[in-house]
């Protein structure tokens, strides 16, 4: 998992995308650090799947409230 993790924080690196991407790898790292799917995630954060999905490969924003959940 930690080569994982640099690869993510590596990619965040890109400015046009620092605050996106490097959310979403710190929201997905933590996930799958604590073995939750993208499901179970879904569940107890009350974002649909696909949404988070995208959280988490930068192609959203995090919001305070989303990174609260």
């Amino acid at each position: 998992q930690r080569a994982l993790f640099k690869t993510w924080v590596a990619n965040a690196k890109n400015r046009e995308r620092l605050d996106t991407t490097f959310d979403g790898a710190v929201l997905k790292f933590i996930r799958i650090k604590k073995e939750i799917s993208l499901e179970e995630a879904s569940k107890l954060t009350k974002l649909s799947s696909s949404y988070l999905s995208k959280l988490e490969n930068g192609l959203k924003p995090v919001t305070l409230e989303m990174r609260n959940r």
